[in-house]
């Protein structure tokens, strides 16, 4: 049984139109003990993608934590924000996460020097081996930020929409720098999510089964379920397989954040 859902969007978010409320709706329909409401805010991106800014998240924190109070009989409702990494958007960064709210944050890696993943011709000029690379140098920059994180969001997020025959991240082939985030991971106390958006990977998550067990391995207990959905339908698609894998590969829990505390889960 799915008990979270630690990453979703509404209509804060650019690329969705969904209203908070059904959101959260959807979660009880689906039986989750826990929904976090975590919309994007990328500043600085190239391509004028913003979703939440310093002047909309008034209204936004205001609006979600107003489904927290409301709806605290029958869910716990986080209010949360997926910052989208960017070097130059970090000043802006610091002063979206000044406060106690949003109050679980998720780091994320959805542009690469300076241009977006899902971008015509991203990949262009480049080979699997140093697109994969370059990835993952930022995903590392992204747990080094001089700002309040909580989580890491969809690691692999590349394998979506890489256009090589291997779309696979193996750790072996990435040891260094996949060690060093892991190892960051999980000295920061950072939750890993277990991102079920994945796009044409042929994975049951971001990230998938082998880092997530190179993860367990070099000691990572932390994790929790993500649907990254951008419509009400999509809370909780994949989780069942997800929750199965995170089994077989040792994992005893889940876990979300409120307010600072971590809340251990079943699985």
């Amino acid at each position: 049984m799915p008990y979270c859902d630690s990453h979703t969007h509404t209509r804060y978010s650019d690329d969705s139109n969904e209203d908070p409320r059904a959101s959260v709706e959807a979660a009880i329909e689906k039986g989750l003990r826990y929904i976090a409401i975590t919309d994007h805010a990328d500043p600085s991106h190239p391509e004028g993608i913003f979703g939440v800014t310093t002047k909309t998240l008034p209204s936004y924190l205001n609006e979600i934590e107003a489904l927290k109070d409301e709806y605290k009989n029958r869910i716990n409702v986080t209010v949360g924000l997926e910052v989208g990494y960017l070097e130059e958007g970090a000043e802006t960064a610091k002063i979206l996460l000044k406060d106690e709210y949003p109050e679980y944050v998720i780091s994320s890696v959805h542009c690469v020097n300076g241009k977006d993943c899902y971008s015509k011709g991203f990949f262009d000029d480049s080979t699997r081996s140093h697109a994969i690379e370059n990835y993952l140098k930022a995903v590392l920059e992204s747990i080094l930020v001089p700002y309040r994180i909580d989580a890491v969001g969809h690691l692999g997020y590349i394998e979506r929409i890489m256009p090589y025959e291997d779309k696979r991240i193996r750790f072996d082939e990435f040891e260094p720098l996949l060690s060093e985030i892991f190892k960051e991971t999980i000295k920061r106390e950072l939750i890993l999510e277990v991102n079920t958006s994945t796009g044409n990977s042929g994975a049951l998550s971001l990230p998938s089964s082998l880092l997530l067990k190179a993860y367990y391995d070099l000691g990572g207990r932390l994790v929790t379920t993500s649907s990254d959905a951008h419509r009400s339908s999509s809370i909780a698609r994949g989780f069942d397989d997800a929750q199965r894998e995170l089994k077989k590969i040792g994992f005893k829990h889940l876990y979300v954040k409120q307010k600072g505390k971590l809340i251990e889960l079943g699985i």
